[in-house]
C-alpha cells in the first residue's frame, strides 16, 4: 500500500474539496486507513505569482487537512514556483502572501468563505504572542471579514487592535518591494466578534489582518466612515507628486472633457487646484477647479497603464477615488473601480509626463502630498 496519495490540482481550486472527498470515499469503501494527501503541483499558469488567485488554494488545503502542496512549475527554474520575478529574481506580489503564511505560528483556526464571492482565507492563532493572523483575497469591491470567538481568547478584552496590510500584484514578472499598510486602529468587540471592512478589494491582491488585544480609545467603523480611508479630507488642494515634486494638472490648462492629466511645475494656474469631496463609503470625487470636471480613468478601464483624465461627472466608480494614508503626510490615491493607484508614466520626474493608473509596486510616483489651499 502507498504511504501517501498524491495528485495535481492545476485547473480550478473549486475541484479540490470534491477530489479529496472522492479519494477518502474510495479509501473508506476499500477499508484502507486514510493516507496523507500530497498535492504535488497546484495553480494554473494564469494564477502563479498572483496572490489573490493563490490564497484560495492555501485556504482549501488547510481546511481539508492536506498534508503538503507545491506550486506548479510552469515557467522558469529558480523562481520558487513563480514567487520571484524570474530565475534568481526579486519577490513579486505573491511572495509576500507566502511570507505572511510562513510566518503564521501557534495553531490554524477555522475559516468559512462566503458563497459565490471568490473570497477565501486562512487564519492562525498564537496564544503566546496573543496574535490572530488572517490572510484573505480573491474578491473585488467592498468586502468584510467577520472574526468570531474573540471572547474565548486569553488576554483579549472589549477592544482589539487590527492592522490591515495588502500586497499588490502588478503581475508575475513585476517586483513588489513589500506589503503596504492600509490602516491600523482599535475595534470594539461585540458578543465576541468584530467586522473588519476591506474596501476596494482587488481580486489580484492579497490582504493580511493582524489582530491583537487593544488599548486606548476605540472606534467602530460605519459604512460611510471606513478605516481604510482617512476622514475630514474635504477641501481644495494642490496635489504634489512625492517622486517629482511637481503638481497634478491638466494638459494646456484645458477645460475640455477627456483631456489628460499630467504633472507640471507650480506656475499658479487654476488647473493645479483640485477640490476633494466625499461621496460616502470612503470614496471621493476629485474636481479640477479650472474646468469643473472630475478626475477619472479613460474608458472606465481597469487595466494597468490606462490614462487618467478630466471627465464630465457620470457618477462612475472609475471617477471615484480612495485616499489611503501612507504616513508622513503622504497619500496613495486609489481608483474605486480598478483598485489601482494614481501615478506618473514611467515614474518620470519630467514636467509634462502624463498621469496613469498602476499597481502598487512601491514606487514614489504613487505617493502624493495634499497641500490644502
Amino acid at each position: 500500500m502507498p504511504d501517501i496519495i498524491a495528485w495535481h490540482e492545476l485547473s480550478n481550486q473549486g475541484k479540490i474539496a470534491g477530489d479529496v472527498a472522492n479519494v477518502t470515499s474510495i479509501e473508506r469503501n476499500l477499508g484502507i486507513s486514510p493516507r496523507p494527501i500530497a498535492i504535488e503541483e497546484y495553480a494554473a499558469p494564469s494564477q502563479v505569482g498572483i496572490p489573490g488567485a493563490l490564497v484560495g488554494y492555501v485556504a482549501k488545503f488547510e481546511r481539508l487537512g492536506v498534508h503538503d502542496a507545491e506550486l506548479a512549475f510552469w515557467n522558469g527554474y529558480g523562481a520558487l514556483g513563480d514567487l520571484l520575478t524570474g530565475t534568481g529574481g526579486q519577490p513579486n506580489g505573491a511572495w509576500w502572501l507566502y511570507k505572511w503564511y510562513g510566518d503564521m505560528s501557534g495553531q490554524m483556526v477555522q475559516t468559512v468563505p462566503p458563497a459565490q464571492t471568490g473570497i477565501d482565507g486562512a487564519a492562525s492563532y498564537d496564544s503566546g504572542q496573543r496574535l490572530l493572523s488572517v490572510i484573505v483575497g480573491g474578491g473585488s469591491g467592498d468586502a468584510a471579514v467577520v472574526v468570531n470567538g474573540l471572547s474565548s481568547l486569553s488576554g483579549f478584552g472589549s477592544t482589539v487592535n487590527v492592522k490591515l496590510e495588502y500586497t499588490p500584484s502588478p503581475g508575475r514578472t513585476a517586483a513588489v518591494s513589500g506589503p503596504s499598510t492600509a490602516w491600523q486602529q482599535n475595534f470594539t468587540v461585540s458578543n465576541g466578534s468584530i467586522t473588519v471592512p476591506i474596501n476596494g478589494m482587488n481580486s489580484a491582491y492579497g490582504y493580511h489582518l493582524l489582530i491583537t488585544p487593544g488599548s486606548g480609545s476605540t472606534t467602530s467603523p460605519t459604512p460611510s466612515t471606513s478605516p481604510t480611508q482617512p476622514t475630514g479630507l474635504d477641501g481644495t488642494y494642490k496635489l504634489a507628486n512625492v517622486n517629482s515634486g511637481l503638481l497634478l494638472g491638466v494638459q494646456n490648462a484645458s477645460t475640455a472633457p477627456n483631456t489628460v492629466a499630467l504633472q507640471w511645475s507650480d506656475n499658479g494656474t487654476r488647473d493645479h487646484l483640485w477640490t476633494v469631496a466625499s461621496t460616502g463609503g470612503g470614496n471621493y470625487r476629485i474636481v479640477n477647479v479650472n474646468s469643473g470636471l472630475v478626475l477619472g480613468v479613460s474608458g472606465g478601464s481597469t487595466a494597468y497603464g490606462a490614462a487618467v483624465q478630466q471627465q464630465s461627472d457620470t457618477g462612475s466608480a472609475s471617477q471615484r477615488w480612495q485616499l489611503v494614508s501612507a504616513g508622513n503626510g503622504q497619500y496613495k490615491i486609489r481608483n474605486q473601480n480598478s483598485g489601482l493607484l494614481l501615478g506618473i508614466t514611467n515614474a518620470s520626474k519630467t514636467a509634462g509626463a502624463t498621469a496613469l493608473q498602476w499597481g502598487d509596486n512601491g514606487t514614489a510616483d504613487h505617493l502624493w502630498i495634499l497641500n490644502r489651499q
